[in-house]
């Protein structure tokens, strides 16, 4: 284990939070912290000291008035640094997200507790679009659009917890993400929360999936390019009366991505927000 960790620190303008948001989804896989503060605090932790050198100077050449600084600190183990912000989560009345060292307590005991280890991975329930995507997985549970007689893909995986929460109901699921490292983290996570029988996972894209493969519902929570790419497949792997929920988008990116997929033969979707990010979702007829 290396002995240290490395700090990125920066303070957004409030008129570039949209934008530098944009950038970590795109190259912070493993997630960052954002501070209450006004001033937009978002911090990243980095292995590497070349790795937070780097993306300190990709942020300041693409945001000149960011101040961004690298700091040193002793390594305690990668859960050991998210201890101090990673809390319980409490999702739509219907779930829990909780750190794989907490115990549940309190009223909310009666949810579905998802267990995070948290890792290199996107996925801890804290960021808008996680939360997003959730949310519409308790709405359609409600509705019974999942079950356990029904079979769902989560693409770009990550930490697992999405495809997870699909398995803790009862449904057949399988992860997929071209990150080994997310894989990894989704297996310990698949362990922690005892769901190894109803979540497969696999290494790969759409490319590794069956030209036959159908499924009752598809949850990606990635960025608006791929999705966009991906249209055509991602709506031909849908199952007839299937659920489709997309995330990783911004308000500005929906009006694109919605037309890619009304090409691509879905009805009009309706749209979540939270905060500077959306979540369209589908129902195939």
């Amino acid at each position: 284990m290396a002995e240290w960790v490395y700090r990125l620190e920066c303070d957004v303008p409030q008129a570039l939070q949209e934008d530098v948001a944009c950038f970590l989804w795109e190259n912070v896989s493993w997630g960052w912290e954002e501070s209450p503060r006004e001033s937009g605090g978002v911090t990243v932790y980095c292995t590497k000291y070349e790795q937070a050198r780097s993306l300190a100077r990709r942020l300041r050449g693409s945001f000149p008035d960011l101040r961004a600084r690298v700091q040193r600190q002793e390594n305690k183990q990668w859960h050991h640094v998210w201890r101090d912000f990673f809390h319980p989560v409490s999702v739509a009345d219907t779930f829990l997200v909780l750190p794989s060292w907490r115990d549940p307590s309190g009223p909310e005991t009666g949810l579905i507790q998802l267990f995070i280890y948290p890792e290199m991975a996107f996925g801890t329930g804290h960021h808008p679009t996680t939360h997003l995507c959730l949310e519409a997985l308790a709405e359609l549970l409600a509705l019974e659009r999942v079950t356990s007689r029904h079979r769902c893909l989560d693409l770009g995986t990550g930490s697992g917890l999405l495809g997870i929460a699909c398995a803790a109901t009862g449904a057949w699921t399988l992860g997929v993400d071209n990150d080994a490292i997310a894989i990894h983290n989704a297996r310990t996570n698949r362990g922690l929360n005892q769901v190894r029988e109803r979540f497969a996972l696999a290494v790969g894209d759409l490319g590794c999936l069956s030209r036959e493969a159908e499924f009752d519902l598809i949850l990606a929570n990635i960025l608006a390019d791929p999705l966009l790419e991906m249209a055509d497949p991602l709506a031909e792997l849908l199952a007839p009366g299937g659920s489709l929920v997309l995330s990783g988008l911004l308000h500005h990116q929906e009006g694109e991505v919605i037309r890619a997929y009304s090409r691509a033969g879905l009805p009009e979707p309706s749209v979540r927000r939270k905060k500077e990010w959306s979540a369209l979702i589908w129902g195939r007829d």
